[in-house]
């Protein structure tokens, strides 16, 4: 029974101490190894047994963290006040982590600690006894609450500036303040607070040409409390402080909702108030920058500034500025800049500007400023002179089209009309050319083939689709093609365009799905010549060709690629026709395996020259590539004795590279070893070359090897992860703030990340015993809890997903249950029938009273089988005392009528057995007699109860009582299953047969006593 189970409040009391006991012997020493849950629900109805309960766990000394955590967040949601001294401790230890600190704060926060306020005034102090990090989590639990506005703003002065933790930290303060109560004078405060933090080390930084200060990071905070000022109708005070917060903001995070919001009210000031921010901004970047000249001035304060100016609003009072002869000149210059860029709209921006002259005739510096801008610019003399080339190169390409549309249509009139004239001998030629250049654009096939008959129907009609098609199939006769080998070295990349209308004419002719074998193999050599001018991979008709002509098709194509693979490796080892077979259909791809096969036997990989290992390296990555994806058994075979071969000599340490990931594509078990083998002599490291093979084979890249090949077992996964972790080491992970682009340590750590995945989806009772035995190992103590919750979870999936055949899904679908199939879905079974006879005990008509009386175990097994064959649904039969092969006799056996899977019950009368007894009989019997073969890895133990007793513990003889006792059989079990690396299931079952409720009469006798005290 949980704390988090059913409805606290409907239980009595009696219960609910029930709950706590059972609470605390299920999570005391030795029985927390395999929490994986770090939060429990509690209501606020804790006891003081509770309390007591607690203090005397953490008293006997708790060395799992997990441990702590829960009871302190047992103490925090149970509000249990008496144990508010030992949270209050682990508050203030100092050899505590920082989490677990922060876990005892929000505790005392629950219980409305009167300490907290003395906690508060000391981390403001500054004590060596507060880390940043507790800093930081201790500031959002107590203020405003036990932490005044000074104390706040003196701890922010003297936390880190470590730029990642505090602006997480900076964003959550900010989101406190915007949803805490203050008062005007409290905001005030803060503001002033926070003022006075942002302006230490105010600077300008050119680089980003941004204003920024050592604690730029509390401008979103500033800026929170500013948008709370306005809204209290505050004006004054707070424009410095709002142009500040605008001001020092990132650029990165300009969308944040309180930065917006600050925009939306300072863009919503009246004219006195903007003029007041245009000028304390103009004071602020005066004081930071050397801007004398007015036009950088001016842009400095609207571009990319706080401050926003409107003709409608603004240009009033700054043309009555501008005319105050008394005003600063240097203002005014300001000022004039304003007034000549802000365009009234009223009337020109000329009569504007001219207008502005009456306001400066006392200063003739100005007068000429006005007649400088009032003068053509250079600039406007070349733009206009760039919009009249537009102009015209406009209307040329509209006259060009408009010729191209009136031939297209002279032409279209042609063919619908005169099409024997137009698919004449003498013209059908250029008809064919024309009508490829308008078809080739059209269509999603067309941009490869170029042939695209819809749209020649729909334009003209069938009859000329057929004509043109005609057309098509002598033009690619009529021409030859070249291959790279055949043109010079220059121009191997280079192909004539009517080339590509002769590959649109073999597709016109694949119309026809009879083609190739319709054309001799002079013909199917000349068509394979146009394979390597399609884009994007062979032409789909090369599979046809393959079919009817393979060795004409490899005469051709496969001498090419002979050749290709004979030169000297240049620019990456890349090659083009390799490419295209590996895209290739595996029926085409196969016509050349034996080229490849014949390479590698000639040992066309030999590196002559180092400088060239790299691109001989991609070469061969490329050949091993074909052969994977589609070669035969065979194939495999040779390429794995190949790559044996290959790794025996001395090789460049590219090669060595792609050769063992090949071995591990084809022989995960010997590439693995390999592995462990080339990297027992490389001492860890950063970057150590293990570093480095880790990345090139499991890491972020389009050909990194597959864990979910087969071969990978989960026991090499297993091997694997702990090569990884080995030389990957955690504390050599590359740490990042903001973009960053990833190197080779980034593609290990994503490759050992990769192999842990791997790991936790292993299926099976083979993956369960590997992720166990990964859990127990050193090297994961780190997230130990994670790997077996994921393996529970992954677990329980697993026997939700058993794979059923047809007549196993009729059965289903017609009971809705399945026979099952698997030694974990054995034991589901058989705890779901169990469960069944726990509820047929609380009904009405239960056998409880009658199973109560039975004192032998062979008549209450006779009972239990009973009831589980009438439960069996036709998915498992039921045997009494079968015989193992040891002779030994199992007192119930469930038998799966689907597979050979069996589950087994030992059966032991709880009233007469002691509890050493019941503890022995987990290990001693159930498993070590009954549950040894590979099929019968699941049991239970299952005691019947049918009076109130207490039992002398086995270890120290003190007395319990049966939830104690319960606790103890489930640790039993629990430390059996890991000692055989969690390959088994082990389940204890009570079987509760005490009286349900009193006699009336003394219920009625207890009511009456409960009325004579109240009323006493």
């Amino acid at each position: 029974m949980l704390l988090n189970e059913g409805d606290p409040e409907s239980l009595t009391q009696t219960q609910r101490n029930q709950a706590l006991r059972a609470y605390s012997d299920r999570y005391g020493p030795g029985g927390w190894r395999n929490l994986s849950v770090p939060y429990i629900q509690v209501h606020r109805f804790a006891s003081k047994e509770l309390a007591g309960e607690i203090n005397q766990i953490w008293q006997r000394g708790v060395e799992n963290p997990d441990v702590r955590e829960v009871l302190i967040n047992l103490v925090e949601m149970g509000c249990i006040e008496a144990c508010a001294e030992i949270i209050f401790d682990r508050a203030l230890d100092a050899g505590a982590s920082s989490a677990e600190r922060v876990m005892a704060l929000d505790a005392l926060v629950a219980l409305d600690d009167e300490r907290l306020s003395e906690i508060a005034n000391a981390i403001a102090k500054r004590g060596n006894l507060w880390p940043d990090r507790v800093a930081y989590g201790a500031v959002l639990r107590l203020f405003p609450k036990y932490m005044s506005v000074e104390q706040l703003c003196n701890t922010l002065r003297w936390l880190g500036l470590k730029e990642d933790s505090v602006r997480g930290f900076s964003r959550q303060l900010s989101r406190l303040i915007a949803t805490s109560e203050f008062d005007l004078s409290a905001l005030e405060r803060l503001r002033d607070g926070l003022v006075t933090l942002v302006s230490e080390g105010l600077r300008w930084e050119k680089g980003r040409l941004h204003v920024v200060s050592d604690r730029s990071h509390f401008s979103e905070a500033l800026a929170v409390i500013c948008v709370r000022g306005f809204d209290n109708h505050q004006i004054n005070g707070w424009l410095h402080a709002s142009l500040l917060a605008l001001r020092l903001h990132s650029r990165d995070h300009r969308n944040d909702e309180s930065i917006k919001s600050l925009q939306k009210r300072l863009s919503d000031l009246g004219a006195e108030d903007n003029a007041k921010l245009f000028w304390l901004d103009d004071a602020l970047l005066r004081s930071l920058l050397e801007a004398k000249d007015p036009r950088n001035r001016y842009f400095a304060i609207t571009i990319d500034g706080p401050v926003q100016l409107r003709p409608d609003r603004d240009l009033e009072w700054i043309i009555g500025a501008l005319g105050d002869t008394t005003r600063d000149l240097g203002e005014r210059e300001l000022l004039l800049e304003a007034a000549i860029r802000l365009d009234p709209g009223r009337v020109t921006w000329k009569e504007h500007v001219e207008g502005l002259k009456p306001l400066v005739v006392d200063e003739p510096s100005f007068v000429e400023r006005i007649d400088e801008w009032l003068k053509p610019s250079k600039h406007d003399k070349e733009h206009r002179r760039w919009e009249k080339k537009q102009a015209d190169r406009k209307q040329q390409e509209e006259r060009r089209k408009a010729k191209a549309r009136a031939r297209w249509i002279q032409f279209w009139r042609e063919i619908a009309t005169q099409p024997e004239e137009a698919f004449s001998s003498e013209r059908a030629w250029n008809t064919a050319w024309n009508l490829w250049h308008a078809m080739s654009p059209v269509g999603d096939d067309s941009r490869s083939s170029g042939w695209n008959r819809r749209f020649i129907e729909e334009f003209f009609d069938k009859e000329t689709a057929d004509r043109l098609r005609r057309v098509l199939m002598t033009i690619w006769r009529d021409d030859r093609p070249t291959f790279p080998s055949e043109r010079p070295k220059g121009e191997r990349s280079t192909y004539y365009k009517r080339w590509q209308l002769g590959l649109a004419a073999i597709y016109a002719e694949a119309e026809d799905s009879n083609w190739a074998n319709k054309i001799n193999d002079v013909e199917a050599r000349l068509a394979v010549r146009y394979a390597p001018i399609e884009l994007n991979g062979l032409p789909q008709w090369m599979e046809a060709l393959v079919d009817a002509h393979p060795s004409a098709v490899d005469k051709t194509f496969g001498n090419e690629l002979s050749w290709e693979l004979e030169q000297v490796p240049e620019d990456n080892g890349h090659f083009f026709l390799l490419q295209e077979i590996d895209y290739a259909p595996t029926k085409v791809a196969r016509l050349f395996l034996p080229r490849l096969k014949s390479w590698l036997e000639a040992n066309g990989d030999r590196v002559d020259d180092p400088s060239n290992a790299a691109e001989m390296a991609e070469r061969v990555r490329q050949v091993t590539s074909v052969i994977l994806k589609h070669g035969d058994e065979a194939a495999f075979a040779h390429l794995l004795e190949t790559t044996r071969r290959r790794l025996k000599e001395e090789l460049p340490s590219e090669l060595l590279r792609v050769w063992l990931s090949t071995l591990m594509r084809t022989d995960p078990a010997s590439g693995l070893a390999a592995l462990e083998a080339q990297m027992a002599v490389v001492e860890p490291s950063e970057r150590s070359e293990a570093v480095t093979w880790f990345a090139y084979l499991f890491g972020d890249r389009r050909d990194s090897i597959s864990l979910s090949n087969e071969g990978f077992t989960p026991q090499l996964l297993l091997r694997l992860l702990r090569l990884a972790y080995r030389h990957v080491r955690i504390e050599d992970d590359a740490q990042h703030e903001g973009s960053y682009s990833p190197d080779t340590r980034d593609n290990a750590e994503h490759a050992r990340d990769g192999i842990v995945s791997a790991l936790l989806k292993a299926k099976g009772e083979e993956g369960w015993a590997a992720k166990f035995e990964m859990a127990t190992d050193p090297l994961c103590k780190h997230f130990k809890d994670r790997i077996i919750a994921v393996a529970k979870e992954n677990w329980a999936q697993e026997i939700d997903t058993d794979a059923f055949d047809e007549a196993q899904a009729m059965d289903l679908d017609r009971r809705y249950e399945a026979p099952p199939l698997t030694n974990s879905a054995m034991f589901a079974i058989l705890n779901d029938r169990l469960d069944d006879i726990d509820d047929l005990i609380l009904r009405d008509a239960s056998p409880r009273e009658a199973w109560a009386g039975i004192s032998d175990e062979k008549i209450m097994r006779k009972e239990i089988a009973r009831e589980l064959e009438h439960a069996a649904n036709s998915i498992y039969t039921v045997d009494q005392e079968a015989t193992t092969a040891e002779e030994k006799e199992t007192d119930i056996r469930l038998r799966s009528v689907a597979s050979s899977h069996e589950a087994v019950i030992e059966l032991k009368l709880g009233n007469g057995r002691t509890a050493k007894d019941l503890r022995d009989t987990i290990e001693n019997q159930l498993v070590k007699k009954y549950m040894s073969p590979e099929n019968r890895k699941s049991g239970v133990l299952l005691v019947t109860l049918a009076k109130d007793r207490r039992w002398d513990h086995p270890d120290d003889g003190h007395r319990i009582n049966v939830e104690e006792l319960l606790s103890l059989l489930n640790e039993e079990s629990e430390r059996v299953q890991d000692s055989l690396g969690g390959n088994i299931a082990i389940g204890v079952h009570f079987l509760d047969l005490r009286p349900r409720l009193p006699l009336e009469s003394d219920q009625k006798s207890k009511a009456v006593k409960v009325k004579d005290r109240i009323e006493a």
